[in-house]
């Protein structure tokens, strides 16, 4: 993703393809799961020119537009690049399931500028 992230407190969702730019609408960048099992894993990465200060910015996996399950609630987007991830996840996740990385930026100080970005998850299953 080639974005910059300059609006107070605004929500922005991460998903297919891993490298396209985010979006501000939710279902855009939805990823439709493969097979039935359980996201164990998740770890994004964000590069930027500038990076923002240190505020917490919350990250959630969102399933099917209405269930958010946390990723972590003190992202640090203050270096670059920013490494996020957790390795002990229990999202269950079912074939035809969709699911997107939802970034909820709080109103920053400076705002991470000029930044790409992607993610790797792991589902374990059938």
């Amino acid at each position: 993703m080639a974005q910059s992230f300059t609006a107070s407190n605004a929500t922005f969702y991460l998903g297919s393809p891993p490298m396209a730019p985010v979006s501000g609408v939710q279902g855009i960048r939805r990823i439709a799961v493969p097979w039935t099992g359980t996201i164990t894993q998740l770890s994004l990465f964000f590069a930027n020119s500038t990076p923002g200060t240190n505020e917490n910015v919350v990250i959630n996996v969102r399933k099917n537009s209405t269930t958010d399950y946390l990723v972590t609630s003190t992202a640090d987007m203050s270096t670059s690049p920013a490494v996020i991830s957790n390795l002990a996840m229990n999202i269950p996740v079912a074939r035809g399931d969709f699911i997107e990385i939802k970034i909820a930026y709080p109103a920053m100080v400076t705002y991470p500028i000029s930044g790409i970005g992607g993610y790797a998850l792991l589902i374990t299953g059938s």
